[in-house]
C-alpha cells in the first residue's frame, strides 16, 4: 500500500479539522450583587464575576454534547478545567447586560469560544494509556466495501384460470285429445375466474472488499490514537498480502472474518507483540450528484468498529477480547470527483470513530 497525495483533499481536510478544535456557543448567567455591595463601586469585579459564569455555562451547553462515555472520562477533570475556565474557554465583553436593582441580580449574554483541543488534551492526560511509560502498538484492521453487483431475480407467478359452463333447459308441455307437444329452450352460461399468485425474491448482493482507501483511514484516526497514547503500526508491516486477501476474501463473502483467520492473526500480533487492534469496515454508497453545487456526493457507514486487547489487568491472553464498540454511523462527503468524495467521507468518519473508541476505552480504564 502506497500512500497517495491529494492537494485539495488535504486542503479540505486540514480546514474541516482546525474548525473541529473550536466550539462556539452562547452563555448566559444572572448573579446576586449583594455580596460585593455597591454596583457603582464594584462594577467591575461583579461583571467579571457574572462574564465567569457565563463561561461555565457555555461549557456546560458544550459538555452536554458528549456521549456517556465522555461524560465520564469529563468526570474526572471536571474540577481542574471548571476552576481554570479562562485556560479553556475564551469569553467575549457582554453583548447583552442588565443590572435590576429591585432584586439586586446582574445579568449577562456572552460569545465563548470553546478550545476543544485542550479539553481532548485533558482527558487524555487523564487515560490509563498516557500514564504508562510508554505508548502502546496497535494495528488498524480496517477494510472499506463497496457493492460490486446486484442480482434480482425475476418474481415466480403462477396463473390460474377456470372455466364453467351450465346449460338450463326450458320445457313446456301442452296436450289435447289426441296430441301431446314439447317444446323447450336452452340458456347456456359461461363463467370464467382468474387468479394465481407471485413469489418475488430478494435480490442478491455481492460486495467488493478492498483496502484502496487504507491510508486515508489511517489519516482520519492517527491522530485521535497519536494523542490518546497509541503507537500506530500500519498492518502491512506485519500481515502480509496473502492474510490481507483471506481477510477481505471473508469480508466480502461472509461479512465477518472466519475463526481460523482470527486465530492467524492472533498469532501474528502476539508474536509481534502488538496489544491491541481496531477492526472494522465501511460501506460505500454509490455516487450522487448534489443538485445545488454539482459535486459528487458518497455516503459512507458503518455497522461495526471493535477496539480489541490481549490485555487483561496487564497479563497478556491468548484470545483478544473487544473492549470498546460503536457502530451505526455515516456520513456525507463532497468532491469534485467520487474518489475525492470518498476520502472526504472516510476522513470525517474514521476520525470520529477513532474518538468514540477512545472515550468509551477511558471510560473503562483499559490498561
Amino acid at each position: 500500500m502506497k500512500y497517495l497525495t491529494s492537494t485539495l483533499f488535504s486542503i479540505i481536510f486540514i480546514a474541516s479539522a482546525s474548525q473541529s478544535f473550536a466550539f462556539e456557543e452562547t452563555g448566559s448567567a444572572t448573579i446576586d450583587t449583594s455580596q460585593y455591595g455597591s454596583f457603582d463601586d464594584n462594577k467591575k469585579t461583579i461583571i467579571n464575576k457574572a462574564i465567569e459564569a457565563a463561561c461555565l455555562n457555555a461549557l456546560d451547553k458544550y459538555t452536554d454534547t458528549f456521549s456517556t462515555a465522555r461524560l465520564t472520562n469529563y468526570d474526572k477533570v471536571k474540577d481542574t478545567i471548571e476552576y481554570n475556565v479562562g485556560d479553556f474557554v475564551n469569553c467575549s465583553d457582554p453583548i447583552d447586560e442588565n443590572m435590576d436593582f429591585a432584586t439586586n441580580e446582574f445579568s449577562v449574554v456572552i460569545k465563548a469560544t470553546i478550545n476543544v483541543a485542550k479539553i481532548d488534551k485533558k482527558l487524555q492526560d487523564v487515560s490509563a494509556i498516557n500514564n504508562s511509560d510508554e505508548p502502546m502498538d496497535i494495528v488498524l484492521l480496517v477494510f472499506t466495501r463497496q457493492v460490486d453487483s446486484v442480482k434480482q431475480k425475476d418474481d415466480k407467478v403462477t396463473k390460474i384460470e377456470q372455466s364453467k359452463t351450465s346449460v338450463d333447459v326450458d320445457q313446456t308441455e301442452a296436450s289435447t285429445d289426441t296430441d301431446t307437444s314439447i317444446s323447450s329452450s336452452n340458456t347456456e352460461t359461461s363463467k370464467t375466474t382468474t387468479g394465481g399468485s407471485s413469489v418475488s425474491s430478494s435480490e442478491e448482493i455481492n460486495y467488493k472488499v478492498g483496502n484502496d482507501y487504507f491510508d486515508t483511514i489511517v489519516g482520519g484516526m492517527s491522530d485521535p490514537l497519536n494523542e490518546a497514547g497509541y503507537e500506530l503500526i500500519e498492518a502491512d508491516y506485519v500481515i502480509d498480502d496473502e492474510m490481507f486477501e483471506n481477510m477481505m476474501q471473508d469480508l466480502s463473502e461472509k461479512g465477518k472474518m472466519s475463526g481460523d483467520t482470527k486465530k492467524e492473526i492472533a498469532t501474528i500480533l502476539t508474536d509481534e507483540e502488538i496489544p491491541y487492534f481496531i477492526e472494522g469496515i465501511f460501506d460505500i454508497g454509490r455516487q450522487e450528484i448534489d443538485p445545488a453545487t454539482g459535486l459528487s456526493t458518497v455516503t459512507v457507514a458503518l455497522k461495526k468498529a471493535s477496539f480489541n486487547s490481549f490485555l487483561n489487568n496487564g497479563k497478556w491472553k491468548k484470545r483478544p477480547k473487544s473492549k470498546a464498540n460503536v457502530g451505526d454511523i455515516q456520513t456525507k462527503g463532497k468532491g469534485t470527483n467520487p474518489a475525492e468524495a470518498i476520502s472526504n467521507a472516510l476522513g470525517n468518519i474514521t476520525n470520529e470513530v477513532a474518538r468514540l473508541l477512545i472515550d468509551k476505552v477511558n471510560a473503562k480504564g483499559v490498561e
